[in-house]
């Protein structure tokens, strides 16, 4: 009885020490998920820069929005284009595409980037700074919108989802946007691919506080581009 005893004592002993030596090996630290400032390999220019480019090819002077033959291909520029995102796919009103601004707030341009994968405000959340690298892309008006992505034919497409990567590049820096103030009345072509905030602006009653009010762009008859 008294060598059952002693053994399981001795058990228990060993059994202490070994979790005590588990507990003191483990060091568990929280995984870092910060990101760090990319380091390009090229120079970085603005949203207007992409629009000039496009305007000169389109003959000069100030951009046409309603020129929807013009395109313009980057090569061998080795450069990026960053902008702000302005968009996110979480509720389906965009699809396959990333709005950006060139400014956090009071901005001035935006462009609409294409891009074969959904969805994105996973990694490209409303705020966010990215880089796209131009080199093999095209810029053109789709719709009456500046727009840029990868050249099918004459039409600007969508950049392959196996080449998200390749052109788009996170940056660390997530900003607070603020809404640009307009009215109705000053709305133009310009404007597009912006973050604002409409002044005056009213809805009917029977549309908004309901139950199940209207959305954007996300009703059963709506028509899209592409599947959803």
């Amino acid at each position: 009885m008294k060598t059952i005893q002693l053994k399981s004592l001795l058990g228990l002993v060993l059994l202490a020490v070994t979790l005590q030596g588990c507990v003191q090996d483990d060091d568990f630290k929280t995984p870092d998920v910060s990101i760090t400032e990319p380091e390009l390999s090229g120079p970085v220019i603005t949203i207007d820069a992409v629009a000039g480019f496009l305007a000169q090819e389109q003959g000069g002077g100030d951009l046409d929005y309603t020129d929807e033959e013009s395109t313009f291909t980057f090569e061998e520029t080795n450069s990026y284009v960053s902008g702000y995102v302005v968009s996110s796919d979480l509720a389906g009103n965009f699809f396959e595409e990333i709005l950006l601004q060139d400014k956090i707030e009071n901005p001035t341009i935006g462009i609409k980037l294409l891009i074969d994968v959904n969805p994105l405000f996973t990694r490209y959340e409303m705020g966010r700074k990215i880089y796209i690298k131009l080199d093999g892309l095209s810029a053109g008006i789709t719709n009456g919108v500046l727009t840029i992505g990868a050249l099918n034919g004459l039409e600007v497409d969508k950049i392959p989802a196996p080449l998200e990567e390749e052109y788009i590049v996170r940056s660390a820096e997530k900003a607070e946007l603020v809404p640009y103030p307009i009215d109705l009345n000053s709305l133009e072509d310009g404007m597009t691919n912006l973050y604002v905030q409409l002044s005056d602006v009213q809805f009917q009653r029977n549309q908004v506080i309901i139950d199940n009010p209207l959305t954007f762009a996300a009703e059963p008859t709506d028509e899209f581009d592409g599947e959803r």
